[in-house]
């Protein structure tokens, strides 16, 4: 059993509540849910942008009339049992109907390509558990809780969205910047590996939730961009005015965007502002299991560019 102390800290609030002595709990980053993966999938998407699944969309939300403009879908997939929710992003201007989302999978399962992103946006309890072994129940909406997300969206069936991959497009949207970023740094995590019952390599990684998604920050290119299988891949360090906040972030691109057609032509050194969405960086989580040194540790992210202003 993974994470024997979060088991004995949930027995423990639970021996108070029915002994009526009961602490009061902060919310938010001090709750921590918990994602138990295969750790296969893990290295599968260590050093790529995107993944494609089989999957259908279960539910499909309603656009936004505010803020960032997605829709959201529950997305049940063949390969990765546990919730996932896939975002569409910039939906207003590409005039996206959620009936049109709906149809691509009426038939049954579609292929379905986007960003990878092992992430906690939700506000979590310390009993979510979200879990490969677990039996995945049907979703009741579009966007259930989760720790895994498919955003945003570029091709589903027939269906290519790569256009849509670009800054947010509202005018009532606001990306966060170096103070939320500051605060990000801040935030923990704990991760274990273990085997499971059918003998398959498992990940546990525990995590406060309401982490931040979309950034628009500035950074110096620190190391000339390497292709990948679907963009290209670079190493940045974000600035504060000129102070250095954070070193050695890794930056994906994503092939046939306008993000990755800038970071391609860039060099070494290179100043400029991008926006971005936040992702757990695997090959750094992985690395710290192999060091058995992943407890409790400043949360390894990294970025997907959207968009790059030089």
């Amino acid at each position: 059993m993974p994470f024997l102390s979060s088991v004995t800290r949930r027995a423990l609030c639970l021996s108070l509540l029915l002994c009526g002595d009961l602490p009061v709990w902060p919310s938010g980053p001090t709750e921590a849910a918990q994602l138990r993966i295969r750790k296969e999938v893990l290295i599968q998407q260590t050093d790529r942008a995107l993944a494609t699944v089989t999957g259908n969309f279960e539910h499909v939300g309603d656009l936004a009339e505010k803020g960032d403009c997605q829709l959201k879908a529950s997305v049940r997939a063949k390969e990765i049992n546990v919730a996932i929710v896939g975002e569409f992003i910039n939906a207003c201007s590409t005039k996206l109907d959620p009936q049109d989302i709906r149809l691509l999978s009426q038939n049954g399962a579609i292929p379905i390509a986007g960003v990878f992103r092992i992430w906690f946006p939700q506000a979590v309890r310390i009993d979510d558990i979200f879990s490969e072994e677990f039996e995945l129940e049907p979703y009741r909406d579009a966007s259930p809780k989760h720790a895994i997300e498919i955003h945003p969206v570029v091709h589903a069936a027939d269906r290519s969205f790569y256009e849509t991959v670009r800054a947010m497009e509202k005018a009532d949207f606001k990306a966060d910047g170096v103070e939320m970023l500051s605060r990000l740094l801040k935030r923990k995590i704990t991760a274990e590996q273990y085997q499971g019952d059918d003998g398959k390599e498992f990940v546990a990684i525990e995590s406060g939730g309401a982490l931040p998604n979309y950034f628009h920050l500035k950074a110096i290119l620190r190391s000339k961009p390497i292709p990948t299988e679907d963009g290209s891949l670079a190493s940045i360090d974000i600035l504060d005015r000129h102070r250095t906040i954070a070193s050695g972030v890794r930056l994906f691109s994503i092939d046939g965007t306008k993000g990755n057609r800038a970071l391609q032509s860039m060099k070494k050194n290179s100043e400029f502002s991008f926006w971005g969405i936040t992702r757990l960086d695997g090959k750094k989580l992985l690395k710290a299991l192999d060091e058995d040194a992943a407890y409790h540790v400043p949360i390894p992210f990294e970025f997907v560019v959207l968009d790059i202003h030089k």
